[in-house]
């Protein structure tokens, strides 16, 4: 019990220092160390991703439409895209999960079940220090009226499409079908 006391002091006496200090983990995009705020991870989640493959499946693009490369070695840059985006998506929720004071293997979580992001991108992080040091920095206010406008810019065309396909109506009409095959 004395232990945990004593570790309990610890804390509170590092999340002092950290905040009369004011000592920010450092932006670290190319590693697995650190701690990632959410605006942030929401931010380059989307950007840095999205612009790997598409940059390397414009290339590959190009080069094979110019007979440069075949349609083998254009597929093959584009599954490099894919893998080389998704490291690094790996690489940001790791060190989300690292903000909210979990493993990395949390990440794993997202390549299994993708829409799981956005809890990644909600979700606040832990105040002060925890078990993967200094809090992210927080950021300024033009990134985050970015941040929501991408946001809202993702939003508003799922709203539209799920309104557009009548998904609701759709899945309504697939149950009712369903049950109407079920002997009552």
């Amino acid at each position: 019990m004395h232990n945990i006391r004593m570790q309990t002091n610890h804390t509170d006496q590092r999340i002092l220092t950290a905040t009369t200090m004011n000592k920010y983990s450092k932006l670290n995009l190319f590693g697995t160390q650190g701690r990632l705020g959410r605006l942030i991870y929401f931010l380059f989640s989307f950007i840095i991703p999205t612009s790997i493959f598409w940059i390397i499946a414009s290339i590959a693009g190009q080069l094979y439409q110019r007979g440069i490369i075949s349609s083998q070695i254009a597929y093959g840059l584009i599954l490099l895209a894919f893998i080389t985006a998704l490291a690094f998506l790996i690489m940001l929720t790791i060190q989300r999960s690292h903000d909210l004071n979990k493993s990395g293997w949390l990440s794993v979580l997202l390549l299994l079940f993708p829409p799981l992001i956005s809890v990644f991108w909600l979700m606040p992080g832990s105040k002060g220090f925890n078990n993967y040091r200094e809090p992210p920095q927080s950021l300024p206010p033009l990134a985050k009226l970015i941040s929501f406008l991408l946001f809202l810019g993702l939003l508003i065309p799922m709203i539209y499409l799920l309104n557009k396909f009548s998904i609701i109506e759709w899945l309504q009409q697939l149950i009712h079908q369903g049950l109407a095959m079920l002997p009552l």
